[in-house]
């Protein structure tokens, strides 16, 4: 038996494989149950453990009971395959909807709201703008009359144009989308 399913028959529920031995006739119920009942049993233990005691049940079946149990290997790779599908949908609606809340509030939201991002960047602009104007101006000063005086920090300077440079850098991005521009 392939890794993959002993990998799958191990971290399935017990319920789950249960519910499969019901829908499969025969000795296929018999078999999903045995693994049903190895599941239960090995429950608390750490994944490596289970994948153990799952490997050693299979090598103990009968070659029917192995036939039987491709019958089940199959609804449980359907039943994987559709969890995932479930979740990568959920995740994509989620995104989409965060995205359409975002370009709701971005469009419609108030004239405070929709005003406020470009009124910080131009304070932000302003701030650094005058800070490294003075700063410039008090080393020159201080150069003129012999001393020697640090310009404006480097570091305080992206500080303050940090949101400036944010700003324009989403418009920028917002200009070439294919949703439109935001007001």
């Amino acid at each position: 038996m392939d890794p993959f399913t002993i990998g799958l028959i191990a971290k399935a529920a017990p319920a789950v494989l249960r519910t499969i031995a019901a829908m499969l006739p025969g000795r296929g119920g018999e078999v999903a149950g045995k693994l049903a009942t190895v599941a239960e049993a090995t429950q608390g233990l750490a994944p490596g453990a289970r994948q153990q005691a799952v490997e050693k049940t299979i090598d103990a079946m009968t070659p029917d009971e192995r036939r039987e149990l491709a019958a089940l290997s199959v609804k449980l790779r359907e039943i994987d395959r559709g969890e995932r599908g479930d979740v990568l949908a959920a995740e994509s609606a989620r995104h989409a909807q965060a995205q359409e809340t975002i370009r709701a509030e971005t469009t419609t939201g108030s004239e405070y709201a929709r005003n406020s991002r470009p009124w910080i960047a131009r304070q932000a602009y302003t701030a650094g703008a005058a800070y490294a104007l003075l700063c410039e101006l008090v080393a020159r000063i201080a150069l003129a009359n012999g001393h020697q005086v640090a310009g404006a920090d480097p570091v305080l300077l992206g500080v303050l144009l940090g949101p400036v440079g944010w700003y324009m850098t989403m418009r920028t991005i917002d200009s070439f989308s294919t949703e439109g521009r935001t007001k």
